[in-house]
């Protein structure tokens, strides 16, 4: 979507919406990315990424707080909604 054609309260939302993507470490946006994209579990993703599950647990309770959400629903919701309108968070 162009951004000629998203209105004024939207570009807002997605703007402040990147500006706090940018405020989450490397290690908080790959767990996030993980969640999002894979749909995988703490323990998944402590396999993964050789980590406890607590220290994951600690990550996305820090990855909640920054982009405002209250738990994986409301993140993968928000997630959907900025690529819904072209915000690539990945870059």
């Amino acid at each position: 979507m162009s951004p000629s054609k998203i209105s004024p309260a939207t570009l807002e939302k997605l703007t402040d919406l990147r500006t706090r993507w940018e405020k989450l470490t490397y290690r908080q946006q790959e767990i996030a990315l993980l969640v999002m994209g894979e749909n995988l579990t703490n323990r998944q993703i402590a396999q993964r990424l050789s980590l406890s599950r607590h220290t994951v647990k600690d990550h996305l309770s820090a990855v909640y707080a920054l982009l405002e959400v209250r738990g994986r629903r409301s993140l993968r919701r928000l997630m959907i909604y900025a690529a819904k309108h072209g915000e690539l968070l990945d870059e």
